[in-house]
């Protein structure tokens, strides 16, 4: 291990089904509804027709969370992801923010392939999510 990683705990955490990110999203479901309903009351039933449509088409990416029971670790500066086959290698993308309702990560893997992750404060442990804030800040300031 080298001296700049000697003392930085390690983090480990598996994301868990969070109901704070399904209200979100159930919200923001609810929100468009009314926009289409706005819309047709606005004398253009077709659009109407036609957003809504595509709304129902992105209800399953609206209301999924695809990153519940993926596992983040860090270890010795390097980040890895485990969505189910086995860890890779990550690299923290710069839109990653932590706020005081949760951690939004953008992750890149060896591929190039750029995987989002939401962390609030029921799909984790509040310990390993101050984990991520650190970890979030001190790379932040390399």
């Amino acid at each position: 291990m080298s001296s700049k990683f000697s003392t930085s705990p390690t983090l480990h955490l598996s994301i868990a089904d969070s109901s704070r990110c399904r209200c979100l999203q159930l919200f923001h479901f609810g929100a468009a509804l009314v926009a289409c309903l706005l819309v047709a009351q606005s004398g253009r039933p077709e659009f109407a027709v036609l957003l809504t449509l595509c709304l129902c088409m992105w209800l399953p990416r609206l209301v999924g969370q695809p990153w519940v029971g993926w596992g983040l670790a860090w270890r010795e500066g390097r980040w890895t992801l485990d969505r189910g086959a086995g860890p890779e290698m990550v690299q923290m993308c710069r839109e990653s923010r932590a706020g005081p309702g949760g951690v939004f990560l953008t992750v890149q893997d060896m591929h190039g392939a750029r995987h989002t992750l939401w962390l609030l404060a029921d799909s984790v442990p509040a310990q390993e999510l101050r984990k991520v804030r650190v970890r979030l800040l001190l790379e932040r300031r390399v």
